[in-house]
Formats: structure tokens, sequence, C-alpha cells
């Protein structure tokens, strides 16, 4: 072996050796900031930790739909609330509502031969079904809710029946809606609290969610229109005694002249973004109806 080939195989061998060394380091630094992320000392900063505003709900089961199936006959067959149901598979419904309704006007020619394209049509998305759906069975929820919204539970508790629930459905709210929803209906439940309905609003529409399985799609208010939601909510039939009205959004449309009108509002703010935006009208509502107030957590 010539001096030559010696030193070039001791320059490979130390640039292994420095190699591992730093792939040692490494491994040990990630063990140390990654290994103890999951507990916190009295003296950590949790800054970084998410703090989760609304719960995860539990797993569902899937439901093939046949030939027949309306939510109405799934809800009472899978002993399940239809609202629940609705609302677990509000967003695959409305996709493929949009799909068919489609389909109906390239076939038939105009929308006035679309069965499915008739917005205003009670039941529009709702009974849209096909043989072959895929729906998502809401499981009950658990007995023992998380302390973030221990509030809006209390609220629930002391609200005077029958209950409609009105729902911020814009954007920013569109990670929350369902799991907030659907944690109020399942507390309503368990505590035999009567709920007339779900009124869901964003960009002018109110869509009403009616516990007997129908849809009802209207236009009214302009972009957050939370006040033309609470109008209808409120002078429904039968007519409520209490609204819990769960939202992240100011509102834009409000007519306070009237807002003493309404039964008593529980006004739920959640944050957007860390700003509780709703703050301000919500606490305005809940005193000019004699309602409550109920802060959320920052998400």
């Amino acid at each position: 072996m010539t001096r030559r080939t010696k030193h070039a195989k001791d320059l490979i061998w130390d640039f292994v050796i420095y190699c591992s060394a730093l792939f040692v380091v490494f491994l040990f630094m990630g063990l140390v900031c990654c290994g103890g992320g999951s507990e916190l000392s009295d003296d950590d900063d949790a800054t970084g930790v998410v703090t989760v505003a609304t719960p995860e709900a539990p797993p569902s089961e899937e439901y093939i739909v046949q030939n027949g199936d309306s939510l109405w006959m799934i809800s009472l067959s899978e002993q399940v609330d239809w609202l629940r149901l609705a609302a677990t598979n509000r967003t695959y419904l409305v996709a493929m509502y949009d799909v068919r309704c489609t389909e109906l006007l390239e076939r038939r020619g105009g929308r006035k031969h679309g069965w499915y394209c008739n917005d205003r049509r009670r039941d529009a998305w709702a009974n849209s079904l096909k043989p072959g759906d895929r729906l998502r069975i809401p499981q009950p929820m658990p007995i023992e809710a998380p302390p973030e919204i221990a509030e809006m539970i209390r609220a629930v508790e002391s609200a005077p029946e029958p209950i409609a629930v009105v729902v911020d459905d814009t954007g920013s709210m569109s990670n929350d809606r369902q799991v907030v929803m659907d944690w109020y209906l399942a507390i309503a439940s368990s505590k035999n609290k009567e709920v007339i309905g779900v009124w869901l609003y964003a960009d002018g529409n109110v869509e009403f969610l009616n516990p007997r399985g129908t849809v009802t799609l209207t236009t009214e208010g302009s972009v957050e229109n939370t006040f033309a939601a609470l109008s209808q909510a409120a002078h429904s039939h039968p007519r409520p005694s209490s609204i819990l009205l769960v939202t992240d959004e100011q509102g834009d449309d409000w007519d306070w002249s009237k807002v003493g009108r309404f039964p008593p509002v529980y006004g739920h703010c959640l944050s957007d973004g860390g700003v509780f935006g709703c703050e301000e009208n919500l606490r305005r509502v809940a005193r000019e109806t004699q309602g409550e107030y109920i802060r959320g957590s920052d998400r």
C-alpha cells in the first residue's frame, strides 16, 4: 500500500467517524427536545401548546345508503338524533347535492326541471340520497365533557325550553361548527331538553334543520347575518323559550331596536385567531334579552 493510498483511507475513516459523531449528537438533541414534550414542569413556558376550544367527536360508523332510504329513516333505524346525523354528514351531502344538480341541469336542460336544484325546496340536500352513498353515523358523545366547555354545559342546563340553536357557519367556523353543534345537541338530549331546530347562517343564507327531518334554505340579511338568523329562530313555530347562539363573528346586520323582543339568548363566543371579536355584541344581546354571555376558549 502506497503512502498516498494509506493517507486517503485515513481521511475516509476520519470523515466516517466525524459523521457518526454528528449523528449521535443530533440524535441526543432530538431526544432531549422531543422526549420531554409530553409533560410540562411548573417552570415550563406553555405558549407553544395548542389549546383546543372544542373537543374531538367520537369516531363515526359508516352506513351505506340503500334503495328507499332517507335521513329520517336512517336516524330511526340507527337510533341517532336526526339533527346530529344531518350535521355530521352535511358537508358531504351538500357536495353531492351540487354534483347531482349539475348533472340534472345538463340532462334536462333547465333549472326548473332539476329536482335537486331547488334550493328553496323543503328537504333539499337532506333527502337527495342515492343508493351507495356513504354516511357517517355519529356515536354517543362522552358523558364527561372537557373543561373548555363547562360554561356551555351549565348554560344549557339553565336555559328554558324549548331551545333553538343558532350556529355561525362562515369559513372561520368551519372546523368548529360541527363539533360545537354536536356537543350542544348531545348535552341538550342528555338533559332531556326539547330542541326545536338548528339554524345555520353564512353569507346572507339561513339554513334551518328541523328535528322532524326537513331542511329549509332562505336568503335574508347581509354577509354576517347573525341578527337575521336569530330573528328566524325567535319567530319560528313553536316559539323557543331560549336561543343558544354559537359564533366567532360580531355580525353586521344588527337591528338593536328589535333585539330586546327575542327570548333569552345564551351567546357562546369563540375566538378567531385568539381574538374574541364577537364579545361586545354577544354581551349586549345577552344583556338586552336577559340571557347569558359565555366566553369560549382560545383556539
